[in-house]
């Protein structure tokens, strides 16, 4: 199945603007023409780093991502563009890549009559294409990537027993209607200019409407697209992706759905990297990281950033592995209290405005993400709070900012994928095993046994007993998101935050100019 704009209509299209006119075109398949719709539409749904490079509109429109599917693709967009369907960037402003410096794809985006519209699925007509589409899926799922998830991706499959309840849409759409009668309920994005000053911009109603109707609709029509990110081995699936009220409309086998959450997960994986006994490759449980693939990956950044002796370079510096901050900061994140601590924290030095669960989560993110230049009063805070664990983070990116969130990625993959759900599938083969990043989910049934072997297996690895938090996934906690945005405005009557979805837009004619030949 692929998405396009709900009020184009591909068949429409091509009796006003015949496409055999482009002389580049020997054979013309109307699924390629829908796939390079399909890339433009999905391309933001499905990725969320790729989404953020997306500026205006403009999709970013890599060559050899199209050309496996569309060995023609610039004819196609050409014809596109010519039609009036589409837009280039600065006229297709393109540069090759090369050694010193990163190449510039083109970026195209929709003309304004199918920007930001709702999106509705097609199916794919030809069986040639079909084919095509399917071989190029097997070829991925049998990638040694993949195999080494085949515990997890066992559950991902067509005609599987994950299903999202038809309610779902409904609750989409009611979410849709709040936000459009009331921007304050926008979604904020927030990114970094090259100042390292926060910007704040908010996702548009439409966006955050069909990304997750892309959700549902992959969902309901078996569509698994399943990614492992090659270079910190994250598995990305729709249920990674999926905006969390939508995960409480799903069933497996019939059957309700837990989440098993590890509690303040980044800061517990990072307790890791505060033990001398990270850096050393013998004696212990910890050097057993090291034998495995991402243990050899963790093994490439530490030789790649000189990371050879860095407990000796913390030992000059006066580090201390027993200080007072280190054992209080892994006792709090083994309590899973971390952030509590800091809202306490915060609010006594900082005032109410910043002492709010999501200031505390931005400053982790500040003290783990960011480059050691960025600065913030939150931040400043944390590492007068936590010294010893500042300064072992702060030299983890020296060189590179992105080594520490990488590394902590890489002990996510390998410990909670790999290891801790290796272990779950070993012992109990039926129990449904699915996963978001650091969570485990499973049915009501199995969620005693599985806690008491996520509990034993992160406390041998990661030498703390973690704290996990368990979330039942029902119906009702999705209305309860929803209640809770109708009294952020204070609406007393439910029925007035239930507006329609707006079609008349959706009935925009076509507009078509002279299909000429060209080669974008």
């Amino acid at each position: 199945m692929l998405i396009i704009p709900s009020n184009l209509d591909v068949h429409a299209l091509l009796e006003q603007c015949h496409p055999y006119e482009i002389n580049e075109v020997a054979v013309f398949n109307i699924d390629h023409l829908i796939y390079i719709l399909d890339f433009l539409t999905a391309a933001p749904l499905r990725n969320k780093k790729f989404a953020e490079r997306i500026v205006d509109g403009y999709v970013p429109v890599v060559a050899h991502s199209l050309q496996r599917v569309v060995p023609r693709y610039n004819v196609y967009l050409a014809y596109l563009k010519r039609a009036g369907i589409i837009e280039v960037y600065k006229n297709g402003t393109f540069r090759p890549g090369t050694v010193k410096q990163p190449g510039k794809s083109r970026k195209y985006r929709f003309t304004e009559a199918y920007r930001q519209q709702p999106i509705r699925f097609v199916e794919v007509t030809t069986k040639a294409f079909k084919k095509r589409m399917s071989a190029l899926h097997s070829k991925e799922w049998c990638s040694p990537r993949h195999r080494d998830y085949q515990h997890l991706l066992k559950y991902l499959v067509p005609d599987g027993l994950l299903r999202i309840d038809a309610a779902a849409r409904q609750w989409n759409q009611e979410r849709l209607g709040l936000i459009q009668l009331y921007p304050e309920l926008r979604k904020v994005k927030k990114s970094s200019n090259s100042s390292y000053q926060r910007v704040d911009a908010y996702v548009d109603p439409i966006e955050q409407y069909n990304h997750a109707e892309y959700c549902i609709g992959r969902l309901e029509h078996q569509v698994w697209d399943v990614v492992i990110d090659d270079k910190v081995n994250r598995l990305h699936t729709p249920l990674t992706n999926m905006p969390s009220g939508l995960r409480h409309f799903l069933t497996y086998d019939g059957e309700a759905l837990v989440s098993l959450d590890i509690a303040n997960s980044q800061p517990y994986l990072a307790t890791l990297l505060l033990r001398p006994e990270f850096y050393k490759e013998s004696g212990g449980v910890l050097p057993r990281l090291f034998f495995d693939k991402e243990g050899t990956q963790i093994k490439q950044e530490r030789e790649k950033h000189q990371m050879d002796q860095p407990y000796i370079i913390l030992q000059n510096t006066g580090f201390n592995p027993d200080a007072q901050d280190i054992r209080t900061f892994n006792t709090l994140t083994s309590d899973g209290l971390l952030y509590e601590y800091l809202q306490d924290k915060f609010r006594a030095q900082l005032g109410e405005a910043n002492c709010g669960r999501g200031q505390v989560k931005e400053a982790i993110f500040e003290v783990l993400f960011a480059k050691n230049r960025y600065t913030s009063e939150r931040k400043k805070l944390f590492e007068k709070l936590f010294p010893s664990v500042s300064q072992i983070f702060r030299m983890l990116k020296e060189e590179d900012h992105t080594m520490l969130p990488r590394l902590l990625q890489i002990l996510e993959s390998h410990i909670v994928l790999r290891k801790v759900c290796g272990v779950i599938a070993k012992k109990y083969p039926k129990a449904p095993l699915l996963t978001i990043h650091d969570s485990i989910v499973t049915t009501l049934r199995y969620e005693e046994r599985v806690e008491t072997i996520m509990k034993e297996e992160l406390e041998r690895l990661v030498g703390l007993a973690p704290t996990i938090k368990r979330e039942c996934w029902q119906a009702a906690n999705a209305e309860t998101i929803l209640e809770k945005m109708r009294k952020t405005v204070e609406l007393p009557n439910p029925e007035v935050s239930k507006p329609e979805l707006r079609t008349d837009s959706l009935k925009k004619p076509i507009v078509l100019t002279s299909c000429v030949s060209e080669v974008v």
